[in-house]
């Protein structure tokens, strides 16, 4: 819905907001499922190893 309405209520930003939609889905295939991931197990862990081990960017 929001793909939709969102060029339609910022049609200035239409180029910016299916650049970034590509950059999200790129960056989603490549990034471990996070929702089943326990983030409050790992409070003590540095952020960057985390994003390694999540292979985020």
């Amino acid at each position: 819905m929001a793909r939709l309405l969102y060029p339609i209520l910022a049609p200035q930003q239409i180029k910016a907001i299916f650049v970034n939609l590509e950059k999200g889905r790129e960056l989603g295939k490549k990034a471990d499922f996070l929702l089943g991931y326990r983030f409050e197990d790992h409070w003590e862990e540095p952020i960057g190893h985390l994003k390694k081990k999540l292979r985020l960017p």
